[in-house]
């Protein structure tokens, strides 16, 4: 394999190591493409994570049916796409949560466990399934007033008497006997 001598793409060691831990967990999964000549036309960083790790072969696919104005595009779009998604954070923490005995940080991942969503994510036992986390964007203004009215009502006797030792989730439990009693109000 011949990296391609005008990569625009910058290739830190923080990734080349993620992507050799990835390697070791997971094996080689996502081949490298290269063109006719073997010039490589996405797996920089794989081919840098192989040679970490030693490797002797590893799976290519030869790309030979587009022309080189193609592969040139095709290059770019292939890491350029990965940067158009977004994660869903609410998701990505139950994800990781659910990871407590695999230290994801190897793979560039922030690891956390059920203390990672503090106290007020304990559910009982009968709340647990299904269980639905939202993600909401706020301009710092908004986010402190709905922060202080969470508070607000935690202090109320209508959270005291549906809070309690078998319901702990008390950020959601806040959130939604303040969206229920909005609603009773106009219904």
């Amino acid at each position: 394999m011949i990296p391609y001598e005008k990569n625009p793409r910058k290739i830190s060691d923080e990734a080349i190591n993620a992507v050799a831990e990835s390697i070791q967990e997971f094996g080689f999964k996502n081949p490298i493409l290269i063109d006719k000549n073997n010039v490589i036309i996405a797996g920089h960083t794989r081919r840098l994570a192989s040679l970490k790790l030693g490797l002797e072969r590893v799976p290519c696919v030869v790309v030979d049916d587009l022309t080189p104005q193609q592969i040139k595009a095709l290059r770019l779009a292939d890491n350029k796409t990965n940067e158009l998604a977004e994660w869903d954070i609410g998701e990505l923490d139950l994800e990781l949560a659910g990871l407590l005995d695999m230290d994801m940080s190897r793979f560039g991942f922030d690891s956390i466990g059920e203390e990672g969503f503090g106290e007020d994510f304990s559910l009982a036992d009968g709340d647990k399934a299904p269980v639905q986390t939202m993600s909401f964007t706020f301009s710092d203004e908004q986010a402190e007033e709905i922060k202080q009215a969470i508070e607000d009502m935690k202090k109320t006797q209508t959270f005291k008497d549906y809070y309690d030792e078998n319901n702990q989730n008390g950020n959601g439990n806040a959130v939604y006997l303040m969206v229920r009693a909005w609603e009773s109000q106009n219904r």
